[in-house]
């Protein structure tokens, strides 16, 4: 154990055993307050032990700030007895996320055992502490209380504060930091201040390590997410419990502010925190509740905004959650229990909550069973609220803030009390299986070519939307639909769409359609496998029609697939190599168990498509159900029919732009129809969405029959599409990709009489959209308006809005351009004697012509001894090969302007000799751009350093 100064009090406190301490300033701490009187009229007599004394008799005897129990009040001592937490502790055996170690009695603060980060993080959050606090609450046993102490001194005293953020390894992250203050430690000093061995030198090392901690987090404060709000629930919580520090006041108001503004920040309008993790999500919204809850203990006013606030966290979790109470495992989650975690807490009042969370005992029904999250893009299906209850979840939204995998589009599936179809969780931070939990290959979507989906390579600026997302959201007493799509690339190929839409039949089954489209008239051939991961092992497939079923007693899922192509339908479970037929249960527990992977592959042409029907079924036995293809079946409509003993259902979904189409003997011009007869054929239920007639042999069945004018037609560039109508009303502008899957998106907004313009948001540069407008008004729908639309990507870069206009990388934009301009793009690495590269990326799609030219001006002024380095642009193309153009090999100071032709391009992908050096092809097809600078080796610290600006791409 070496020694370390905390910076508490002008006071030679002796160590009686331990290293003496330092004087150090007594301003931290405010004597001017009444209550300290004795402590300062002490020091004034310049007597440090008894100001020491003072001191720790005033907080012995102070029944204000109050903790959640009150320390002069534990149980009657209980001599001789032990309590097993406790026991342990002193043994030193630890089990951090369920992975068990015994450590050496002078603990390694940094000890990483079994190779797991979050094991020392687990282990600096000192709740072993805690362990040795209750158990020294409940039976008085002096050991728990000494070796509290003499873990408190070795910490201290083994891991002196950082000078600088990001410090300390695993004991000084500010994460760390904001759960001690918020829980743990305090916790233990109100457990331990009354004991013997809680001297008055315990105390300053306690209270002074506490005060370097919140000076900590309010100098270093992280960058958001649910590390920021922890933080500051910590330093509120330091600074209403020990309002004697002179910082205490500011601190507070600092702490409170950052939790305002965070809470405007990371809870979007639909309730979800921008992780668009559940459980990080709960994370965050107990570190807003731990701010909340010791504020309102001890009468401190909360921010305006956090009532709402909290209100809305309350209820995404609520009605996130499965009909078992479960969270789905999106991103970075564990099996947790929602409704348990809600249950008690006596800020969740609203009566469709209470209701939710007691299965009805409390509150009142919620007058719906199925919702959007149109902000996190999470659309949720469900039959109704019992605990039996069908219920689908569809991940459809952005890639989120933090915690993120690359599962866009899956699926969650909860029929009669159990999961079928799961998330598999996170499992751990460390590894090979790290890898492959966050992949696609782990989820309930889709794979191309084996390889999976690419967003964390996309701006980060896309990450976390600003607006509710246009994803197509349909529900009704009748049914639910949703529409979502994945457009970002697969490896490296960024040639494809996909499209899943799913559709619930309340309360039977799901269809769930999923396309792989190519963009921009793209038919290449690839393999598209589309997987569901099952929650239990032992599922079987039929080789014929390739009908994949749980076998479970209660209760089961039938996954019946359809496609045109030759089908191969492979099972995985519990595969280590590669890993493969996993549900990770937990991360704190190192739980991860066998369940079987079933995966649906065909090969071809792009476009390919595969509809399956999710048949829940209670028992052990499927009941007899028949899914078919009608004669009208392909990739311009699912058109199915779903037959059991008591009724026939016939389904049609346009995957094209619509119009007149015909399935079985029914014949309509909606997007969406779902008709249900039963054993003698006579239609019982018909519902259609996006047409004016369903008909069935030539007779109306649903709609009004009312066919529209026929539209205008108006193709344009840009994110508006403009209009005229006669009438106020309601505009409903659906939209979608022109290389197929039909109006996957939509937008909705008043109409005035006149001229009127809606925008589209999220549409992608380069890809062709196809649109149709409706204007509801006086109670009947017309279509008025059709056309395709095109949004230009962006080929002029002049920095001077002050973003940096889709590029990425290690770059920012410096308020100084070119000639005086007002912004240029900053590449920097931080300084370093060995070779340092530097690059930025743009996402530009585009194919290669003998007219290419790319211009920009830029400057490369190296740091002194910085002598050598060189500068270029790359093109890589589809396939991953960079096609790159060397333009400065030495440092050049001014502004320089550079023109780059075809011919400047040569092969340089480095794992490709044979492709190095020759020409870049006509034809070639480019996904991204980048600008890259290496500096070699110097013998001061150099940094790589290089500005560019007024960049011109010329590649139409």
């Amino acid at each position: 154990m070496r020694t370390a100064t905390v910076c508490f009090l002008v006071v030679v406190l002796r160590a009686n055993g331990w290293a003496e301490v330092d004087e150090i300033p007594l301003t931290k701490l405010n004597l001017t307050l009444p209550a300290l009187s004795r402590v300062r009229a002490a020091t004034d007599a310049g007597d440090a032990d008894r100001a020491a004394a003072e001191l720790l008799s005033y907080f012995r005897q102070r029944t204000a700030p109050q903790w959640y129990f009150a320390a002069d009040q534990p149980p009657p001592p209980k001599p001789g007895a032990a309590d097993a937490a406790a026991e342990k502790v002193l043994r030193r055996e630890y089990a951090f996320v369920g992975k068990p170690a015994t450590l050496t009695h002078d603990l390694d603060w940094n000890a990483n055992p079994l190779n797991d980060v979050e094991w020392p993080i687990e282990l600096n959050r000192h709740y072993t502490w805690v362990a040795l606090g209750r158990g020294y609450w409940n039976t008085g046993n002096e050991r728990y209380a000494a070796d509290f102490v003499y873990q408190l001194r070795d910490w201290v005293n083994d891991n002196p504060r950082p000078t600088s953020p990001r410090g300390g390894r695993y004991t000084w992250r500010t994460l760390e930091c904001g759960i001690r203050l918020s829980g743990s430690w305090p916790e233990t000093f109100y457990r331990f201040v009354n004991s013997p061995s809680f001297t008055p030198e315990v105390l300053s090392t306690m209270l002074g390590s506490m005060w370097e901690q919140a000076d900590y987090l309010a100098k270093f404060p992280s960058g958001g997410g649910n590390w920021l709000v922890a933080e500051s629930a910590g330093l509120v919580t330091f600074s209403i419990l020990f309002p004697e520090f002179t910082d205490s006041a500011q601190w507070q108001k600092l702490a409170f502010d950052r939790l305002s503004q965070e809470m405007d920040r990371q809870v979007l309008p639909d309730g979800a925190q921008v992780e668009l993790t559940p459980h990080y999500h709960s994370a965050t919204l107990g570190s807003f509740l731990a701010a909340t809850r010791i504020a309102q203990l001890n009468g401190v006013p909360l921010p305006g905004n956090f009532g709402a606030g909290l209100e809305r966290m309350f209820a995404y979790l609520a009605y996130v959650a499965k009909p078992d109470g479960y969270i789905p495992m999106f991103n970075d989650s564990d099996h947790d229990d929602a409704y348990a975690r809600l249950r008690g807490e006596p800020l969740v009042t609203r009566p469709d909550l209470r209701w939710v969370l007691t299965g009805g005992k409390e509150g009142a029904a919620p007058g719906f069973a199925s919702l959007a999250f149109p902000w996190a893009g999470q659309y949720v299906m469900r039959s109704g609220w019992d605990r039996d209850a069908l219920y689908l979840a569809m991940d459809a939204g952005p890639y989120g803030l933090g915690h993120q995998h690359e599962d866009k589009l899956q699926v969650d599936v909860h029929a009669y009390g159990r999961s079928h179809i799961l998330d598999p969780g996170r499992f751990t931070y460390a590894g090979r299986w790290r890898g492959h939990f966050v992949s696609t290959a782990a989820h309930s979507t889709l794979l191309v070519d084996g390889t999976g989906q690419n967003r964390r390579r996309t701006p980060s600026s896309t990450w976390v939307t600003d607006h509710p997302l246009p994803n197509r959201w349909l529900t009704n007493d009748d049914f639910d639909f949703a529409a979502g799509s994945y457009a970002d690339g697969y490896g490296k190929n960024d040639d494809v769409l996909h499209v899943r839409k799913v559709f619930f039949a309340r309360p039977d089954y799901w269809i769930v359609t999923d396309l792989l489209l190519g963009r921009d008239g793209y038919t290449g051939e690839h393999e598209a496998a589309v997987q569901y991961q099952f929650g239990a092992p032992g599922a079987t497939a039929d080789e014929k029609p390739h009908l994949v079923c749980s076998h479970n007693e209660d209760a089961n899922l039938a996954v019946l697939p359809l496609a045109a192509r030759p089908l191969e339908v492979d099972l995985h479970e519990g595969e280590d190599n590669p890993p493969a037929g996993w549900i990770g249960w937990s991360l704190h527990r190192a739980l991860k168990e066998p369940a079987t992977m079933a995966v649906f592959r065909q090969k071809g042409a792009v476009p390919t498509q595969l509809d399956c029907l999710l048949f829940p079924y209670r028992g052990a036995d499927l009941p007899p159900v028949r899914l078919e293809a009608l004669p009208e079946h392909g990739t311009k409509g699912s058109a199915l029919r779903i037959s059991t003993a008591e009724w026939t259902d016939y389904y049609y979904c346009a995957h094209s732009e619509g119009g007149a189409a015909r399935f079985g003997d029914f014949e309509t011009d909606a997007d969406l129809t779902w008709v249900r007869t039963d054993a003698a054929g006579k239609v019982v239920k018909a519902v259609s969405e996006g047409g004016s007639y369903l008909r069935r042999g030539g007779a109306q069945v649903a709609g009004s029959g009312q066919l529209s004018p026929s539209p205008v037609t108006k193709d344009g560039e840009g994110r508006t599409v403009e209009f005229d109508s006669a009438k106020p009303g309601k505009a409903v502008l659906d939209y979608g990709y022109a290389d197929g899957g039909g109006y996957l998106f939509r937008v909705e907004q008043d109409a005035q009489p006149g001229h009127n313009t809606v925008s589209l948001p999220d549409l992608l540069p380069e890809l062709r959209y196809v649109y149709r407008l409706r204007v509801v008004a006086d109670g009947r729908t017309q279509v008025v308006q059709r056309g395709r639309l095109r949004l230009p990507p962006p080929r002029k870069f002049d920095f001077e809005d002050g973003t940096t206009q889709g590029w990425e990388g290690a770059v920012e934009v410096d308020k100084l351009g070119a000639n005086g301009s007002a912004g240029a793009l900053h590449l920097a690495s931080d300084p370093a004697t060995e070779a340092q590269y530097v690059s930025a990326t743009l996402a530009a799609r585009f194919t290669v012509r003998r007219e290419l030219a790319i211009s920009f001006v830029y400057r490369a002024p190296l740091a002194a001894g910085g002598d050598w380095c060189y500068t270029k642009l790359t093109l890589q193309d589809r396939d991953g090969m960079d096609w790159s153009a060397y333009f400065a090999r030495a440092p050049i100071r001014d502004w320089q302007k550079v023109a780059l032709t075809l011919a400047d391009f040569r092969g340089d992908t480095r794992d490709h000799p044979e492709q190095q050096g020759k020409p870049l092809p006509v034809g070639t097809h480019i996904s991204r751009i980048s600008f890259t600078q290496r500096k070699g080796v110097t013998t001061q610290p150099v940094a790589a350093e290089l500005w560019v600006d007024d960049v011109r791409l010329a590649v139409e």
